[in-house]
C-alpha cells in the first residue's frame, strides 16, 4: 500500500503546513527581531551617543518604510491635523522612548531593559483608566497592576532602587514604557480608519525630523565612522529590528488582528534575556526570573486575560 493511500498520510502534511503558515512564521520572526533590539542597542551605544544612535535608527527606518509605501502605491495623507497627530505619536511613541531606552542601556543590561520595557501593558491599562471613559477596574485588575509593579521591584532588586545606584537608568526605561502606553492610546483614538502602515510611515518620518536636528546640534556631523561592531549593530537595529519588524507587525495586524498580534510582547522579554545571556554574557539571577514572572502575571490580570479565561 502506498503512503498516500493510508488515512494517516495527510495528517502530518496538514500539521506541517499549519506550523509553517506565513502568519506563524511572521509572528515568530517579529518576536525574534524585537527581542534582539535590546541586544543591538547595548552594543551600539558603546560606540555612539544615545541621541545620535536613535537619530540614525529613525532615519534609516523612515527611509525604508517610505520606500515600501511608495513601491506599494500608498500615498501619505494630507492635512495639518493628521500630521499634527503623526508628530505627537512620533515624538511620544518613538523618539522619546527610543532615546530613554538607549540612554538607560548605558548602565543596565539589555535583559533588564527588556523587563522594564515589558511593563508597557501595565502603564497602558493604568493610563486608559484615567484617560478613557468607560474603563473600569475590578479588584482583580487592580491586584494585577500592583503585582506587576511589585514584579519590577523584585526583578530590579532593592539594592538598585537607592539614590547613587543605576536608579535613573531603570526609571528612564520605565519612562519609555509609560510613553508607549500614552502613544498607544492616543494612536487608537487619532487614527481610526487609517491603514496602520500609513500611520507607521508618518510617525517615523516625524520622529526622525524631530530628533536628527537635536543630534546634529549636540554632536555635529561625524568626522569618522564608529567601530565596526557598534556600527553594524545600529544598522541591524534600524533595518531589521525597526523597519522590517514594523512591516511584519502591521502585516500581522491586517491578517490575524491586533489582539493576537499583541501577544508577541510576551515572547520579547524572554528572548531578550536569552540574547543577552548567550551573546553578552549578562548574568540572569533568580530574582530577575521571579520578577519577570510576576510582571507577566500582573499584565494578564490587569488586562482581564485570566479573568476572561476563568469565566
Amino acid at each position: 500500500m502506498k503512503a498516500q493511500d493510508t488515512p494517516y498520510a495527510a495528517a502530518p502534511t496538514s500539521a506541517l503546513r499549519k506550523a509553517l503558515s506565513p502568519a506563524l512564521l511572521a509572528f515568530i520572526g517579529l518576536a525574534l527581531l524585537w527581542g534582539a533590539s535590546f541586544l543591538f542597542i547595548k552594543i551600539g551605544v558603546t560606540g555612539m551617543p544615545p541621541d545620535a544612535l536613535v537619530a540614525t535608527r529613525l532615519t534609516i527606518a523612515a527611509i525604508v518604510l517610505l520606500g515600501v509605501a511608495r513601491a506599494s502605491g500608498e500615498r501619505l495623507p494630507r492635512g495639518w491635523k493628521i500630521w499634527r497627530d503623526f508628530a505627537v505619536t512620533g515624538v511620544v511613541g518613538l523618539a522619546i522612548p527610543f532615546s530613554l531606552i538607549t540612554w538607560g542601556e548605558q548602565e543596565i543590561s539589555s535583559g533588564m531593559a527588556s523587563i522594564l520595557n515589558g511593563t508597557t501593558p501595565l502603564f497602558t491599562a493604568l493610563i486608559a483608566y484615567f484617560w478613557m471613559r468607560g474603563e473600569r477596574f475590578s479588584p482583580l485588575k487592580l491586584f494585577g497592576l500592583a503585582l506587576g509593579f511589585v514584579g519590577v521591584v523584585v526583578a530590579v532588586g532593592i539594592e538598585n532602587l537607592t539614590i547613587g545606584s543605576n536608579l535613573l537608568s531603570h526609571l528612564a526605561v520605565m519612562g519609555a514604557a509609560f510613553c508607549y502606553g500614552v502613544s498607544g492610546i492616543y494612536t487608537r483614538r487619532a487614527f481610526a480608519g487609517i491603514p496602520a502602515r500609513t500611520v507607521a510611515v508618518g510617525q517615523f518620518v516625524c520622529a526622525a525630523v524631530a530628533l536628527v536636528p537635536i543630534a546634529l546640534l549636540r554632536h555635529g556631523l561625524p568626522t569618522q565612522l564608529p567601530p565596526a561592531g557598534p556600527l553594524g549593530a545600529v544598522v541591524a537595529l534600524a533595518l531589521f529590528c525597526t523597519a522590517v519588524a514594523y512591516i511584519l507587525y502591521y502585516w500581522l495586524i491586517d491578517h490575524i488582528g491586533a489582539t493576537r498580534t499583541s501577544m508577541v510582547t510576551y515572547m520579547v522579554t524572554p528572548l531578550a534575556l536569552i540574547y543577552g545571556a548567550a551573546i553578552l554574557r549578562e548574568p540572569v539571577y533568580l530574582n530577575t526570573i521571579a520578577g519577570l514572572l510576576l510582571v507577566v502575571l500582573g499584565i494578564l490580570l490587569a488586562n482581564g486575560v485570566i479573568g476572561r479565561r476563568a469565566a
